[in-house]
């Protein structure tokens, strides 16, 4: 079974590139790097996100409540327009028909 080398592909010094995981960096432990409270402050992360996606969820209901809103503007507008019309023809009618019974 052929396997392909990907660590040929990988940018560090020949003499690192198939250590498993290198221990010691410029004089210094790896381990010292390791942060003990990773798990406390990967949990609190996720509860900023689930923060930030109820702040969005409330913007987007915000966006959907002034959709309808604006749809409903939009109805009585043309309502609105349309009796207007309605009504100039019937004034239109009225005074055409006085002119010609006088």
């Amino acid at each position: 079974m052929f396997n392909f080398p990907i660590q040929e592909q990988y940018i560090l010094p020949e003499e690192w590139k198939y250590d498993e995981i290198p221990e010691i960096y410029n004089g210094k432990n790896i381990a010292d790097f390791v942060d003990p409270e990773i798990w406390e402050k990967l949990v609190q992360l996720e509860r900023e996100e689930d923060l930030v996606n109820s702040v969005d969820n409330m913007k987007l209901e915000e966006e959907e409540d002034n959709s309808r809103l604006l749809n409903a503007y939009k109805v009585i507008q043309a309502k609105k327009h349309a009796f207007r019309t309605e009504h100039r023809l019937k004034r239109r009618k009225t005074a055409y028909g006085q002119a010609q019974k006088l």
